[in-house]
Order: structure tokens, then C-alpha cells, then sequence
């Protein structure tokens, strides 16, 4: 208790010295707070590096009662040894129920593309459908009637003649080669 007592008469004589010093308007209180601030850093310093400490116990500490992974490993294959048969018949139905509805997802995306909907607009079209009741292709057909809008349009017919700039004498044809010498040669296969 004795060195406390003794910091805190150096302190109070610094500040009084100080306070003397500012009297005097020698400015020496710029002095003292550069001792001040010293001290502050190196409190603070040491509150961070105490309350870390702290931290590091009580980590430690609640690590202590923690299982390992093979702890873990073991509980779990005890815990699944300890499920009834029921229990594994229930997992095993809902992991098929599961993937059978992913298959009828894909199996109604597949309709749904074949009856030449737009790609783009297939998941939604596979959503609007799925949620009306009924057989799925009574109703894809009944909702594309609806909704022309979303049948993709075949892209052959509608290609259309793109042109760079450059002119050119007319759009070749495959007749235009070996196709129309065969043709003058032989008339007969054409027709």
C-alpha cells in the first residue's frame, strides 16, 4: 500500500507543480501533459494486454469442457446406432420423397422445353403450370393456348438477313454448286 500512496503524492506534486509553472506562464504545462499522455499510452497499453490475458483464460477455460472431434465422431455414430427402425425408415421416405420431386421437376422442365417455350421463360412457365391442379401436360397445353406469348419462336423462320455493309452480287444458295449441275444432269431425281 506504501508505493501506492507515494505515487499518487508525485502526482499530486506534478500537478501542483505544474499549476505553479502555468502562475508563472513559463508554459511548462505543455511538459506535463506530455507526461500525462506517456502515461495514458502505457495505461492503456496495459488494460488491452490485461483484458486480453482475460479473454485467453476464459477461452482456455470453456475449451476445457469441449469433446475432440473423434469425441464428436463417436457420439454421433453411437447417436445413430441408438435411432429405432422406425426412425431410419421415416429418413430413408423423406430422402425418396425428396428426389423424386427433383425428378418431376426435371421431367415437367423437359415437357415444358419440348413444347417449344421460350428457354427463358421455362422456369416460369414450369411454376405457373405445376401450381394448377390437374395432369401437368393437359394443363401446359391449356396455359400455352392462354399464353402464346411465352412459346419461343422457331428461330429458322424468323432468322432474318443480316447485312454487314458489304454488297454483294445475291444470297447463295446450295443449288448454286454441285447441286445445280446434279440437277441439270439428272432432272429426274429432283421432281
Amino acid at each position: 500500500m506504501e508505493p501506492v500512496a507515494k505515487e499518487v503524492t508525485n502526482t499530486e506534486q506534478a500537478t501542483t507543480d505544474t499549476t505553479k509553472d502555468v502562475d508563472n506562464g513559463q508554459g511548462a504545462d505543455t511538459q506535463a501533459a506530455k507526461e500525462t499522455e506517456g502515461t495514458k499510452e502505457t495505461t492503456t497499453v496495459d488494460v488491452k494486454v490485461e483484458a486480453q490475458k482475460m479473454a485467453d483464460a476464459m477461452l482456455a477455460k470453456k475449451m476445457a469442457n469441449m469433446p475432440s472431434k473423434e469425441a464428436l465422431a463417436k457420439f454421433k455414430t453411437w447417436e445413430d446406432s441408438q435411432k429405432t427402425e422406425t426412425e431410419k425408415q421415416t429418413q430413408i421416405q423423406a430422402e425418396n420423397l425428396k428426389t423424386e420431386k427433383e425428378r418431376d421437376s426435371y421431367k415437367m422442365e423437359n415437357q415444358v422445353l419440348k413444347s417449344s417455350v421460350d428457354p427463358d421463360k421455362a422456369d416460369f412457365v414450369v411454376f405457373k403450370v405445376s401450381k394448377l391442379e390437374g395432369e401437368f401436360e393437359e394443363n401446359l397445353k391449356t396455359f400455352l393456348e392462354e399464353n402464346p406469348e411465352y412459346v419461343g419462336k422457331n428461330e429458322e423462320a424468323t432468322k432474318a438477313v443480316e447485312t454487314t455493309g458489304v454488297k454483294t452480287k445475291g444470297a447463295v444458295t446450295r443449288e448454286d454448286g454441285v447441286s445445280a449441275i446434279l440437277k441439270e444432269r439428272h432432272p429426274e431425281l429432283f421432281e
